[in-house]
This record gives structure tokens, sequence and C-alpha cells, in this order.
């Protein structure tokens, strides 16, 4: 920046670049603003703004003898005479209502720190972001030095968007899985914090291959201007041209094909304007897996083995699928020393261990039963069996896709 100050001769505008050579005093002026938030933005509405400078001496601290500042305000922005609070007061000053350029300047030299302040008036509906530059120009009897630019820019706290998902119609521990066939209810929050006017507001959200948007689900107040047609797939598209206000929450539903399996993920995101360039809402991903709809569990009755005895052990599977079991099969992981005997059932497995099998048994069924579906095998105790011990076992089954487990 290159300042222009009055100094002492009044008729002579003395001007120099903003540089201050080494073993020589130096100022260093701060700005505070008053009429501002608590975090420094600039507040809606807002029709005056005061500003504080505090000229503080450094370096050789030789004595000044000349002292203006200079401050360049915004386009409409307008000083008000009476407002300003110095000690000395400056023997050349602004007129009341003066814009653009406003200078200062001292015949009686003030003690340093030196503290002034004065208000302008701001304009209805300022362009902002608004930048006030100020800088002090000084003599300690030689050439002309200058302090560092003051460079205060007021602007609105910047928008931001928080967007959440919440999920119903999910199944199992957490609601962490997803049921093939089913329809989940995606509700989404949207919260924004700023004071900037939103111009253009939408949100995509982007589904697992095959997964659908269902029609006549979507719920919210305004409704968007585009959206998702029925039975929608991919990346489902939402853009409003009234623009809803915030807090705002949208809800639709999905449908899950019934060929879905494993892992699968849905990620939005919210693209909206304030008065530049598109911005961005954080990334809300929320990843189900499919919930096994083959269940089984295992009662043993006599609850207690007996060394050298044999053990009945019943398998109870309890289906909720929502389309017909095509395989199953099982597999039980015996105790060490632990040997197959026989295994009843109706229908029978069309695979079972060999007698005095031990390990790893597997069965296989041709004939899916109905469910739920109680399967009952027997095994051999060791003689010399003593510690407690673990029977572990998982199904599987398949229905149109892939190989599942319990």
């Amino acid at each position: 920046m290159r300042t222009c100050a009055v100094l002492l001769t009044m008729a002579v505008i003395v001007c120099g670049p903003a540089w201050v050579a080494s073993g020589v005093t130096t100022m260093e002026v701060v700005r505070d603003v008053a009429g501002l938030d608590g975090g420094g933005w600039f507040i809606p509405g807002t029709t005056e703004l005061t500003f504080t400078m505090t000229f503080t001496l450094g370096g050789d601290m030789e004595a000044v003898t000349a002292l203006a500042w200079e401050d360049e305000l915004p386009a409409g922005w307008t000083y008000q005479s009476a407002s300003l609070s110095a000690t000395p007061m400056p023997f050349i000053a602004p007129s009341d209502g003066a814009s653009g350029t406003l200078q200062f300047a001292w015949i009686t030299i003030p003690a340093f720190p030196f503290t002034m302040s004065y208000t302008v008036d701001v304009p209805v509906s300022p362009t902002l972001p608004a930048t006030v530059t100020g800088q002090s120009e000084f003599r300690t009897g030689g050439a002309a030095l200058f302090s560092n630019v003051v460079a205060t820019v007021i602007e609105l706290e910047p928008t931001t968007m928080t967007v959440a998902r919440a999920l119903a119609g999910t199944v199992g521990p957490g609601g962490a899985f997803y049921q093939p066939g089913s329809e989940i209810e995606i509700t989404i929050d949207f919260t924004r914090t700023g004071t900037e006017d939103i111009t253009a507001f939408a949100f995509s959200d982007e589904l697992p291959p095959d997964w659908s948007f269902v029609g006549g689900s979507l719920v919210a107040s305004p409704m968007p201007f585009i959206a998702p047609a029925a039975d929608a797939t991919g990346t489902l598209e939402f853009a409003w041209i009234t623009i809803p206000t915030f807090p705002f929450t949208i809800q639709y539903r999905i449908a899950v094909p019934l060929s879905a399996t494993g892992l699968q993920c849905l990620s939005g995101v919210s693209e909206f304007r304030t008065s530049g360039p598109a911005l961005f809402s954080n990334t809300v991903l929320d990843c189900l897996d499919e919930i096994p709809c083959l269940s089984i569990s295992r009662n043993i009755p006599a609850t207690c083995y007996t060394a050298g005895a044999p053990l009945t052990i019943e398998v109870i599977f309890e289906s909720a699928c929502t389309e017909s079991i095509t395989a199953l099969g099982l597999e039980e992981t015996l105790p060490a020393g632990w040997s197959f005997v026989s295994a009843s059932g109706a229908p029978m497995p069309f695979i079972t261990p060999a007698p005095g099998a031990t390990g790893l048994l597997e069965f296989a069924w041709i004939t899916i039963p109905d469910f739920p579906y109680t399967f009952t095998y027997v095994v051999n105790v060791p003689v010399d069996q003593e510690d407690d011990v673990i029977i572990s076992g998982e199904a599987i089954y398949r229905l149109l896709g892939p190989e599942l487990r319990t």
C-alpha cells in the first residue's frame, strides 16, 4: 500500500512507500472493531461500526515530530465526525459524512501508546466482504516513516451446511443390517450456520447398485423442484427453487432388491450457494450389511455331559427369509476326542458324517425343511473328558444369490 498523509506543513501531502530502514523508530498499529458479533462477523442489519486504532512505538523510540493516519473506507461507508475520540484530538480530521479516504493529522504529538477511535455509518445491505485499509505516516526528524498496513476485512460468517441421516427399517444389532426385499426409510436433516443467504440448494444420495427410490414416498416442505422418479436407481437428485428454512428435514424410502448381498453403502452430500461458488456439506456415509435371514440355536437336553456316555444335541433352524431357501447345510465343530454317532430329523440330511467322525461335522439337505426345523444328532463323549468344552457351528444356505452363512 502506498500512503499519502497530511503532515505538519499541512499544505504538503507527503507520499511514501510502506518500508522502514533498520535501526530507526518503528510504529505498529492494531485495529479493533466494535459492532461485530462474538466471532468477529458482520451482523446483518448493522448500521454502524466503531474502529479503535492503537499506535505503539518500537525500535529506537526517537521522539515523533509528525504524525498522521489515513483510512480507506469501502464504497458507501461514511464517517461520523462527532464520534471521533482521541487525546489529543487531531488538528486535521475528516468532515462529517466523508467517505473514501479519511485523513487525520496531529500538531500536538500524543504520548505512546496512543489510541483513537471513530464510528462509520454502514449502508443498508453493504457489499461484503469489505476491507478497511489504514496506515500511519510519521517523522522523527528525518524522512517520512510508515507503520504496518492495517487491512481489516468485514464479512459475514461463512455459511456451512451439516447433513445427518437416520434410517428406519434396518434390522439386527444397532440397526446395522438390511433385509433383502425390504424398504428402508431415510430421514435427512440439514443444519446450517452463518448469516449469508442461501441462493441455491440441492442434495444427492448415491444408492447401492439396484437399490431404488420408492415413488410417492418423499416428504418435504417445501417440496423440491427436482426429485427422483419412481424406481430411480443410482444417484438420487433433489433440488429446490424455493429455499427452505433451516433446520430442514426430508424423508423418503428406498427399496432393497432381493438380490442384495454383502456390505452396501449410501453416500449423500448437499451442494449449495450463497454469493460465490458452489459449497458442499459434509458427506454422510452409511454402510449396512446383509443380515442372515436364517438363524440357528442349539439345545442340549442333558445340559451337562457325562464322560464316556452319548450326548444328544438339538439344532433349531429359524427362517425370516422373504424368498425360498434353495440350499441348506450345517457345519458343527466338536471338541477334541468327541465323535459322531447318528442323526435324526424330518427331512433327514442327504449328507451326514460317517459314524465315528471327529472334528468338523458336515450335514447337507436336498429336501429343504419347513421352518422352524429341529435337527438332532448324537455324539460320544470320551471317557477321560473332564473340563468345560465348546461346540460351535453355523448354517450355510443359499437363496437366489451367493452362498450365505448364519
